[in-house]
């Protein structure tokens, strides 16, 4: 199969819940930067920048030097890569991950009528569609993290996290908090313990990232398939990811 770990960006309350359960002294800029990777649908990072061991590691000693207040958020980033990285790549030391191995032929079915795009793109959105639906099921027995995410957003100085990324990677300042508060708009603006939700988000992710329109017959009925095949499994796969966490920053994508 051809691998091409990218555009995950459907997990934001599942990284925050793996960071609570890793850090026992959890605070905003954490939760912030359990989901700041994924940032990349913005255009202002790429994928590498903060998915990539090497990426990170650079980030990590910018922050250090240059901006030593938002170190937390770099902490967070390692938590989001190591989940991303038992989505992705590795789950049960069997390749490649959870929400991959999971995309099953009904499935990829399904998506190639929603979204008229590559088998490879098509997969790839397949393995956003098994994370929504891992999301939606802890959203469901866990709805207090609507409020911790959204409040670590809140408490979080998302100009100067613009400005951070701006002067990081050379990028306009304006350009960048745009792109922090785009971001920060589908973080917040759907409820998403709810399919109808999901298929709003969907759709404008699709407008705003693949640049296509999606039928939302189609991506109803792709999230009510991807919520079928995680309803049994997505708690042993967060279980079995916390444990497995060791603290070493690696590649996720």
């Amino acid at each position: 199969m051809s691998r091409c770990y990218n555009s995950s960006k459907m997990f934001f309350h599942t990284h925050a819940y793996f960071s609570q359960r890793v850090d026992k002294q959890l605070d905003a800029l954490k939760v912030v930067g359990s989901m700041l990777p994924d940032i990349a649908v913005t255009g202002i990072v790429s994928w590498e920048n903060m998915h990539k061991r090497q990426g990170v590691l650079e980030f990590f000693a910018y922050v250090k030097k240059s901006a030593p207040e938002f170190i937390s958020l770099a902490q967070g980033i390692a938590y989001h890569c190591a989940l991303d990285r038992t989505s992705h790549l590795e789950y049960k030391n069997s390749h490649p991950g959870y929400a991959y191995v999971n995309i099953t032929p009904e499935l990829f079915k399904l998506l190639k009528k929603t979204i008229d795009v590559s088998d490879l793109r098509a997969r790839q959105s397949g393995h956003n569609i098994i994370e929504a639906g891992v999301n939606y099921h802890l959203l469901r027995e866990k709805p207090e993290l609507i409020t911790l995410v959204n409040n670590s957003l809140l408490e979080t100085d998302m100009p100067k996290l613009g400005k951070l990324l701006s002067d990081c990677y050379g990028k306009g300042e304006k350009e960048a908090v745009v792109a922090v508060n785009n971001f920060s708009m589908f973080i917040t603006d759907y409820d998403l313990r709810g399919i109808d939700e999901w298929v709003r988000f969907f759709v404008d992710m699709n407008k705003y990232y693949l640049k296509i329109d999606t039928d939302e017959v189609y991506v109803k009925k792709t999230l009510e398939l991807a919520f079928e095949i995680t309803k049994n499994n997505w708690k042993e796969y967060l279980e079995t990811s916390i444990a497995s966490f060791d603290g070493e920053v690696k590649d996720s994508n």
